[in-house]
């Protein structure tokens, strides 16, 4: 301890630039006693320890701790004793009071007399000490104090002082415990630092870190301003690019959508520029050709056509509008009908250009030319045909006049065109038959579709029974004309009893009954059925509740394999379905079901099953088949008689 003591000593001298004479000068002893010191021949009492510690500027731990702290405080032995001028002096921030457990000896350096205000001659004294403590923190440090008495180490603390000069200041007060020079000797230290410079410091750093947030607030507002006036242009530049972009899907899905070239001509220099995504199923001409071959164009159009396209941009010079229709041949050889139409336009030259769209008319030229077609074959049955024809005009208030009668209609009526052209039914016919007439006239122009029926008409030449079909020709969603079709069905005379029964049956079952509906769940079983069921098929409801495979057991055996391919379908495929099939009903009798079924998807696109529609169509069934047996006769007799037949 005393050789570890000694060494320290030594090197903190020779730091200082002292010599070992002129240290045991100040220090009052002699050099040899000082030599023994550092030697550790000798031990130093607590008085020369304090001055070692004041001349060598470094602090008493430092003696007594296990590594060097080279000048963890300052010291203030620079200071001088004369207490006329210890209140001018600057405070010195750290002073240390050292105290011998043992014998109870206590030193006070000169710097915590000063720091304290103590007159350097007072000695260390507990009671006089703690009269310059703030009366709140006396019992503190005393507390402090005993503790260390008691050989225990006692937290950090911090106090108030008031000295003689009634200045307030603030210590922060830490302890220690170090062997003694003795043996088995304890020494206490208490280490004070003056913080009230620190505390008066930290208010100016937090007032100028106050006026220093507040300038950053000011220029963070004045940024946060201008980052959000960028910010606003930023969105409404984003808003603007994202409208414009959305136009321009727009213009594409429209160009992708419309089959039409958009195209603007200068025919002064022959240059041409064309706007299509589709320009290839178009025309059959691709873009890359036209812009390998800008004549292209021109060369791809009808030799019998050219004339009327040139002629047509002659006018449009002159400022008139184009509008011209013409082949124009692609690539794969096919020609394709082209409507062409152009404004004339000026550049900034005020050159002359067309700005047009050409769209493909192929189809509508094709149904042109079926409808000429069809035209010619109308008239041709319409003139030459076994069965009735006859057209019927009707005007805006619904009134319907006679326009045309073909010869089979005149030699069966026994009136002619002549007779009737123009006249109501009325007029024509007569009140009484007129009125009947007319009747099913109106009822094809309200129902606005075709009616068939049968009527016995007593005319000029004679009593004869029709089957009638009205069909109404519709042009803006009003029946403009009605086109009637009779077929003499007088022959049939002895047929018609049994034919009046099956009117009269369908007629009863028909006012009796409707469609026979159901659900059909994914396993099969049935979600719901229609009382209609027992109306149809003869079982009731909890029958086909009970036995869904019932549906599949009264299907028809000559059916039962279109029955079943539907319903393998039908499990997988989620659109609409229908077909036609026979069932055996619960009585034995055979009937013609319309079966129309549709995929139920719940609201999160699940697949619940199909709903069923079945429809009886026996009748019609039935009518259809005498009618084609009717017509299969009327074909054959005309062939016989060297008459086409469409």
């Amino acid at each position: 301890m005393l050789k570890s003591l000694g060494q320290k000593i030594r090197l903190y001298r020779n730091i200082a630039g002292i010599s070992q004479k002129k240290l045991a000068e100040k220090l009052d002893v002699s050099q040899h006693h000082l030599g023994c010191i550092e030697r550790g021949e000798s031990a130093p009492s607590m008085s020369l320890t304090i001055k070692i510690c004041e001349i060598l500027d470094m602090h008493p731990a430092v003696l007594f701790s296990a590594v060097s702290i080279k000048r963890p405080y300052l010291c203030s032995s620079e200071l001088q004793n004369e207490p006329d001028i210890l209140h001018m002096l600057p405070v010195p921030r750290h002073g240390m009071w050292m105290v011998d457990i043992q014998s109870g000896l206590e030193i006070w350096t000169k710097s915590l007399t000063r720091m304290m205000s103590l007159k350097p001659s007072k000695k260390a004294c507990f009671n006089s000490f703690v009269k310059h403590i703030h009366d709140n923190d006396r019992k503190l440090f005393t507390d402090f104090y005993q503790a260390l008495r008691s050989i225990t180490i006692p937290e950090p603390v911090l106090l108030r002082t008031v000295t003689d000069h009634d200045s307030c200041r603030h210590l922060h007060v830490r302890a220690d415990l170090h062997p003694g020079f003795e043996n088995n000797s304890v020494m206490a230290s208490m280490t004070f630092m003056d913080l009230t410079e620190s505390k008066e410091l930290y208010a100016v750093l937090r007032y100028n870190s106050e006026q220093v947030e507040a300038i950053v607030q000011e220029r963070t507002g004045s940024l946060d301003l201008a980052l959000k006036e960028k910010q606003q242009e930023i969105d409404l530049r984003d808003r603007a690019e994202k409208k414009a972009r959305e136009k321009s899907n727009q213009l594409q899905m429209v160009l992708s959508s419309v089959p039409a070239v958009f195209y603007t001509f200068h025919p002064s220099i022959g240059r041409m520029e064309w706007h299509s995504l589709r320009m290839k199923n178009i025309i059959g001409i691709s873009l890359q050709d036209l812009k390998n071959n800008p004549m292209l164009w021109h060369e791809s159009i009808h030799p019998d056509d050219l004339p009327v396209v040139k002629q047509a941009i002659q006018k449009a010079r002159k400022g008139k509008q184009l509008n011209v229709e013409y082949r124009l041949k692609g690539k794969d050889g096919q020609w394709r009908w082209l409507q062409d139409r152009a404004t004339p336009l000026r550049d900034d030259r005020w050159d002359f250009y067309l700005a047009g769209v050409a769209i493909n008319v192929s189809e509508q030229k094709q149904v042109q030319e079926a409808l000429l077609i069809l035209s010619k074959e109308y008239e041709t049955i319409f003139n030459h045909s076994q069965n009735t024809f006859f057209l019927i005009d009707v005007d805006e208030q619904d009134r319907c006049t006679f326009q045309r009668l073909n010869s089979q209609e005149e030699a069966l009526t026994g009136l002619t065109t002549e007779t009737v052209r123009g006249k109501t039914p009325v007029q024509a016919l007569g009140e009484e038959l007129g009125l009947q007439v007319e009747k099913n006239y109106q009822r094809c122009i309200k129902e606005k579709r075709v009616v068939s029926y049968e009527e016995t008409l007593h005319l000029p030449a004679g009593k004869r029974t029709w089957l009638t079909k009205l069909a109404p020709v519709m042009e803006g969603g009003k029946v403009v004309k009605i086109v009637g079709s009779g077929l003499d069905i007088t022959d049939r005379k002895n047929a018609e009893d049994n034919l009046q029964k099956k009117e009269e049956r369908l007629k009863l079952i028909t006012s009796t009954s409707y469609d026979w509906e159901y659900w059909v769940k994914p396993d099969g079983s049935l979600e719901f059925c229609s009382p209609s069921c027992k109306r149809i098929t003869g079982y009731s409801v909890d029958d086909f509740l009970r036995d869904p495979d019932l549906i599949q057991s009264i299907v028809h055996p000559e059916d039962a394999h279109f029955w079943n391919e539907h319903a393998c379908m039908a499990t997988s495929y989620q659109g609409k379905a229908e077909l036609s099939f026979r069932i055996v009903a619960r009585s034995g009798q055979v009937a013609w079901i319309e079966h129309k079924c549709v995929a139920v998807v719940g609201p999160d696109s699940a697949y619940l099953g199909r709903r069923v529609s079945n429809r009886d169509v026996t009748m019609r069934v039935n009518m259809e088949h005498e009618m084609r047996q009717e017509n299969e006769r009327l074909r054959r007799l005309l062939k016989d008689n060297g008459i086409a037949y469409g």
